[in-house]
């Protein structure tokens, strides 16, 4: 259903992406750093999603620069919001596309945000996914552990008053698309290469 996975060039890194079939309109998966377009639409868990959305238009799972199957940055260098939505402009423009709507997750907001605010004319729409506005953004004096708890839990939605109730796994949560799935690729995998 996708393609093989293809490079587009961001500055002098290589940046990954698979597609399905072209479409009515462009939709790009942006992910959050521990993503890999290589795994991500194989998994059972979202293959039925992607199934779902590839009837909207055609689908691009992408890895930004320093993560998944995509080139790294040098040693001792991050990567900056600028430049992974440059990495989205990079693919885009690989696949000969004037715009697209933006799936952003919750570890991808800030990427999302910015392409669509510095590439206005290039985004047709952006969607949040799991998105939160902060309970806490308007406090200026400072919260205490009960207070941020409760905040938090609010958050998420859990109803219980100890941390207990948010359920993660290394950094990938369960209800997100695939997130058991990558849990459990990423358990595989072993530790991680110092």
């Amino acid at each position: 259903m996708f393609s093989e996975t293809r490079y587009a060039l961001n500055g002098d890194l290589r940046v990954a992406y698979r597609t399905s079939r072209e479409g009515p309109r462009d939709i790009v998966f942006i992910p959050t750093w521990f993503s890999n377009c290589e795994v991500l639409p194989e998994l059972p868990s979202v293959q039925g999603w992607a199934e779902a959305m590839t009837s909207l238009g055609r689908v691009i799972f992408l890895d930004l620069s320093g993560t998944g199957a995509s080139d790294s940055f040098m040693s001792g260098a991050l990567p900056t919001l600028e430049q992974w939505a440059d990495s989205i402009i990079a693919v885009l423009d690989d696949l000969g596309s004037r715009e697209a709507v933006l799936l952003a997750g919750v570890g991808a907001v800030a990427t999302g945000a910015l392409f669509a605010a510095t590439h206005p004319s290039r985004t047709a729409g952006l969607v949040v996914l799991e998105g939160f506005a902060d309970p806490t953004a308007e406090r200026t004096d400072g919260l205490d552990s009960e207070e941020l708890i409760a905040a938090i839990v609010s958050m998420w939605g859990r109803g219980s008053s100890n941390m207990s109730g948010i359920r993660t796994c290394r950094g990938t949560r369960r209800s997100e698309p695939g997130g058991l799935d990558m849990i459990a690729w990423r358990q595989a995998q072993g530790p991680p290469l110092s």
